[in-house]
């Protein structure tokens, strides 16, 4: 399968937001097959956007999963867990594109997407439009500082 993450901006990581809040695919820009082929400085990015998943009142913790078998470029899905969730795992991970599991980004978690984004250098593809164009979004909000998680 061709990889979903080719974009014509010129970062070094690409983020697909999905449908439920938080949820978000990420990968290098170039296309990877090999661990050892990813910057350091993905992973930073990484821990950087599950810190401020776990600082939401209604998140019990974010599952990291790799499996990249339909996609061959190598990618980590951060997926948070709700509070609320009835489903664990890899179940509540494969019932991602159902209803119940969509949870809307209100304009918090986007705004927190998109200062997280310019911080760690990603470009954002939202291929179902569920964020807002980003002069809409909190204009003075910046994302926390996590650099003492990532070092």
């Amino acid at each position: 399968m061709k990889s979903p993450f080719k974009t014509e901006e010129k970062r070094p990581f690409v983020v697909i937001v999905g449908k439920r809040a938080g949820y978000v695919q990420i990968a290098t820009s170039r296309e990877t097959t090999q661990h050892a082929e990813v910057p350091l400085a993905l992973f930073d990015a990484c821990q950087a956007w599950t810190a401020f998943l776990q600082t939401q009142e209604n998140v019990s913790k974010v599952y990291w999963l790799q499996f990249s078998e339909v996609v061959e470029h190598l990618h980590w899905h951060l997926y948070p867990r709700f509070t609320h969730d009835t489903l664990k795992g890899t179940e509540a991970f494969n019932a991602r594109h159902t209803p119940e599991a969509e949870i809307p980004w209100d304009l918090h978690w986007q705004a927190a997407l998109f200062q997280w984004a310019n911080r760690y250098d990603v470009a954002i593809l939202d291929p179902e439009a569920v964020l807002a164009e980003p002069a809409v979004l909190f204009p003075d909000y910046s994302f926390p500082d996590y650099s003492e998680v990532t070092s």
